[in-house]
Parts: structure tokens; sequence; C-alpha cells
């Protein structure tokens, strides 16, 4: 199951100033996840550590929202995930992803 994967990869440690942190290693591009953080005008420094945790719990996100997303089509008879599905996820657990619907014009 790619959501167990996920959660199992190998993990790295950082020095942080009040002991060590241990941060799971990410497939997601830093560089990305940093543009997209930045995007908020507030936000102005990151911390690798930062970085790296929100790297993390996109990647998790993603993971979590395309299996639901899955479920809906194979309970159609299909294994691919369309724009339809996607809604239906969102649709179907308004408060956790309330956040999504101005993204998909709802």
């Amino acid at each position: 199951d790619n959501m167990k994967r996920m959660s199992t990869t190998a993990t790295t440690t950082s020095n942080a100033s009040n002991g060590a942190v241990t941060l799971p290693l990410t497939s997601l591009p830093k560089a990305n996840v940093r543009r997209i953080m930045k995007l908020n005008d507030q936000v102005s420094n990151i911390s690798a550590e930062s970085l790296s945790a929100t790297t993390k719990a996109a990647e998790l996100f993603l993971a979590h929202f395309a299996s639901s997303a899955y479920q809906v089509a194979a309970q159609n008879n299909r294994k691919t995930i369309k724009v339809d599905d996607l809604l239906l996820v969102i649709k179907s657990d308004q408060h956790k992803y309330e956040f999504l619907n101005t993204a998909f014009g709802r």
C-alpha cells in the first residue's frame, strides 16, 4: 500500500537547537514546496526542518487524497482517477477539504 510505504520511508536526523529531530526523506522537490510556501507574502524565512516537515505533510496529504479518489474510481469500476472523483472526495468530507472548494470553483 502506497500510504504505508510513504509513512515508513527512511529518515534523516538534524540537530535542532533543542535536540535531534528526525525528519522523513521526501519525494517532492523541496524547491517547489519552498516556492509554494513563499506565495504567502508573510513568509520570508523557512528553516530546513520546517521545509522538510511541510514537504512530507504535502506528500502524505496528496497520497491520502489520491487514495480516497482512487476508491471512488474503483467503486465505479475504473482505475483512472477523474476530476469528478476528486470532487466527490471533497464533497464527502466538506470539513476536511473545505479549503479546496475555491480551487475547484465550488
